[in-house]
């Protein structure tokens, strides 16, 4: 009876995590975005042994508010928030695995005041395997099951501003623009 309880909540706390951002998060109306909070636009590309799994992913990132984000076909992320230090801490792949960054591994400033951050186009390569199946996944950490893989993972990050601007400005109906604030990787020594 236990397991099944604890399977029916990984079940209902894994659909909160993938359904959206969780916390500030997904924004749909510049108007609603608070004036101190910072608005922030990425793509995200997840390849998964060679294959393109970035709809089937979510991400988690810290920062002073914290928030989750299912991932679509197109890999944008249009959010609301907190201005400073954010950093990217994990990728889900749905219902299976992911892989955990160290908190000054993959890292920008966002400015405040409605700026509009652009992290850049961001590409995961895991090159791996799974070491067991998620059961559920928390606003906060993992409740249960193991989380992560073996093997090694490489992130890029490009800018292709004139591209995010036109997915900005199609998503929003605004001619703001956006200022380039890319994720920063940190060099393995």
């Amino acid at each position: 009876m236990r397991n099944k309880i604890i399977g029916l909540l990984g079940i209902v706390l894994s659909s909160m995590f993938l359904s959206g951002c969780a916390t500030k998060g997904t924004i749909t109306n510049l108007d609603k975005v608070k004036p101190d909070d910072a608005i922030m636009v990425a793509k995200f590309r997840i390849l998964y042994n060679g294959e393109d799994v970035t709809k089937k992913c979510a991400l988690m990132f810290g920062s002073a508010s914290g928030f989750e984000c299912a991932l679509d076909e197109t890999g944008y992320i249009f959010a609301q928030v907190s201005p400073g230090p954010l950093n990217l801490k994990f990728v889900c792949i749905r219902g299976w695995s992911g892989h955990s960054f160290e908190p000054d591994e993959i890292t920008c400033q966002l400015a405040g005041g409605g700026v509009v951050n652009y992290l850049g186009d961001v590409t995961v390569d895991w090159q791996g395997k799974s070491r067991g199946s998620i059961m559920a996944l928390s606003i906060v950490s993992p409740i249960a099951g193991s989380v992560t893989g073996v093997g090694t993972t490489t992130v890029s990050v490009g800018s292709h501003l004139a591209e995010a601007q036109a997915a900005f400005q199609r998503q929003f109906k605004t001619n703001r623009i956006l200022t380039p604030a890319l994720l920063v990787v940190k060099t393995q020594q």
